[in-house]
Formats: C-alpha cells, structure tokens, sequence
C-alpha cells in the first residue's frame, strides 16, 4: 500500500524547518472524492499518496488526517484485485471479516484519539459493510465482510451525528442487508424525501407477497447488474430488485396479485419451451407509478409499451413458469443457490424490479 509504514510516524519524526505543504486539506479532500469515485488521474493519485505521507509525518495524531488516509486506504485497497495465490486456502468469510488491516488500524486509531468521532464510526461500518467476494461450495459469492459490525458502528455514528443523512443511509442498507426491514426503515424515516431510500424501502414494505416466497439474494444481484447494463435502473438495486423462487404455477400467482390489483394480468412474453427436460414459459405485467400508486397496464398493448421500453420507468414484474423438470434440475438456482426442497413439478421464479423515478427534491 502506498500508506504502508505511515500510522505509527513518530511526532519526533517531524522535520523543524519543513515546508508548507503542496496544497491544502480542502484540496487533499477533493482529491481523494475523485478518487473514491474513479476519477482520479494516476498523477493525482500520485500526489494524493505524497500528501498524505506527509501529513502523517508531520500530524500524526491529527484526527482529520488520519481519516483521510483511512478514505484514500479504502481506494486503493478496492483497486486491488482479489487473487488466490498457489497453496493458499481460498477466501471464506471468516478471512476476509478483519480486512484490510491497514484501513482498520488508521480508524483504530482515529478513534483512540477521538471516541467520539462520528466519521471515524462511519467509515468502520463501510469497511465492515464492504461486499467481497468469498469462496463456498466451490462457488464465489459476494458477502459483506460483517453486517453485524457494520449495524454497530453505523449505528454509533448515527447516535453521535443524527442530522448526517448519509450515516443513517448506511445504516439502513446494512440493517435491510440483515433482512431487518422495518429497522431499515426507522434508520432513514427522519430523512424524509431528502432521499431514495426512504421511498425504495416503503415500495418493499407495500409490495405483496407472502411467506412461501423465498428471497434468492444472489440472483437477485446477478439480474439487477443485468438490468444497470439494460439502462433499466442506475441506482441502489439491491432495493430496486427483488428475486425470488415460489413453489406455485404462474395461475396461482395472477389469482393471488389480482386480489391487490383487479386489473392485473400476466401476459405472455415467449413462448413455451423446452427447458432441462421440462417446460418453460415466460409472463409479465408492467405497473405505472402515479405518486406512491402502482397501477398495473390497462390492456397488452399498454403493457408492451411500458414492458419493451427500458426508458419508461415503472414496475416490472416478471414471472418464469417451469414444468415437469427433473427433481436433478431443482435442486439450486441460475446463481447456484440452494432451492427449497418442497418444490413440486410446477413451481416459478418471480422477479420484480422497480424502476421508480426519484426525482432530488
């Protein structure tokens, strides 16, 4: 790392007569914003690492210091690619919970020198709530390196920083990661429509479903990076996209949304097909929001409009139908989750992704 030897820099260390420095904090700041969102240059990025440096030199226990290089770690550390080397184990989520050590010991340190640092807090629940990729069942998963650490130290800079949107913003994805809804919710409710995801979460709250549907987190993330591809939604699609498996045929499933919405229809969008040695169909229906109102389409031709065109932002909800496929072929999902054991012959896929437009107020 470009900060590696800086944490433990001696005040005894600094040179007497030592120029100003090159630039600024406020500009150092800027610097490391670009470089958090990739759009630093390598002569940028070269000049942020000397400064640092020095700053770390010459302000060892400076709290604002510290955090910076903390932020500018968390860069370089995400520019790392994950490798797994000949003859080491591969990464499982116990290995990887700690990591990098070298982030964690600049906000140790922060923290020793200021407890009550809000930012410090904030920045140890990102690193905690940071998804990487993990190796289980000889597949790779990405995981948050500890959603349980990440509630606490998010939660804490909430306490300390109540009015910083962006902490209770984290907070609440860490706490809808852990599958704790409600909690998500109360974590962003004094925000307001100052931000997404109050709204995103409300959607999750009202949208139907009952319990026999089982979330598949993995190809829910598979198709939401799919769906950013397709220009369908740029944002938060672990909110926006919601994937899961239901042991019921696609009848089932319009009887059960038409007792919510009388006008809701699936309408066909292939043909039947042959699949794994059963059969495969695929159904849909398209809803408009008006205001906090989901309304489904009023006829298949308003339906194709809506469906067909990635530009027009509304609820999609997608269902695919399999029949008869061997009890081989049942047993995990495109994304390599394992499926419930009671599915029977028939069962579907249910895949809803919101599109909402969320205009800043």
């Amino acid at each position: 790392m470009l900060l590696s030897g800086c944490v433990g820099a001696s005040p005894a260390a600094r040179a007497v007569d030592s120029p100003p420095f090159a630039i600024p904090d406020t500009e150092l700041a800027a610097l490391i914003e670009r470089a958090e969102l990739g759009a630093a240059e390598e002569s940028e990025l070269r000049q942020t690492s000397a400064e640092l440096k020095r700053r770390m030199t010459e302000r060892p226990r400076d709290v604002a210091v510290l955090l910076l290089a903390a932020r500018f770690a968390i860069v370089e550390d995400r520019s790392q690619p994950q490798m797994i080397r000949q003859g080491e184990p591969p990464p499982t989520a116990e290995s990887v919970r700690n990591d990098p050590a070298a982030v964690h010991a600049l906000l140790d340190r922060a923290l020793v020198l200021q407890p009550r640092s809000a930012e410090a807090h904030y920045w140890k629940a990102r690193v905690y709530g940071t998804r990487v990729g993990i190796i289980r069942n000889n597949r790779i998963y990405r995981v948050a390196r500890d959603l349980s650490r990440a509630v606490t130290f998010a939660t804490r800079a909430v306490e300390l920083a109540p009015g910083q949107a962006s902490y209770r913003e984290a907070l609440a994805l860490y706490q809808f990661a852990r599958g704790r809804l409600d909690d998500a919710i109360a974590a962003v409710s004094p925000l307001g429509r100052a931000s997404a995801i109050p709204r995103l979460l409300a959607d999750l709250k009202a949208f139907p479903v009952l319990k026999e549907y089982v979330l598949l987190e993995e190809d829910g993330e598979a198709f939401g990076e799919q769906q950013v591809m397709r220009g369908r939604i740029s944002d938060y699609q672990q909110l926006r996209v919601r994937f899961y498996v239901v042991p019921q045929s696609a009848a089932d499933l319009e009887a059960f949304f038409q007792t919510h919405w009388s006008g809701f229809r699936l309408y066909p969008i292939s043909d039947e097909g042959v699949a794994a040695g059963g059969r495969v169909r695929i159904l849909a229906e398209y809803f408009r929001w008006n205001a906090d109102v989901l309304s489904p389409a009023a006829s298949e031709e308003d339906f194709r409009r809506g469906a067909e065109n990635p530009t027009v932002e509304g609820l999609i909800l997608t269902v695919a139908e399999f029949r008869d496929l061997p009890a081989s072929e049942r047993k995990t999902s495109p994304a390599g989750a394992p499926l419930p054991t009671n599915l029977g012959a028939v069962y579907c896929y249910l895949i809803v992704v919101n599109g909402r437009p969320i205009q800043a107020p």
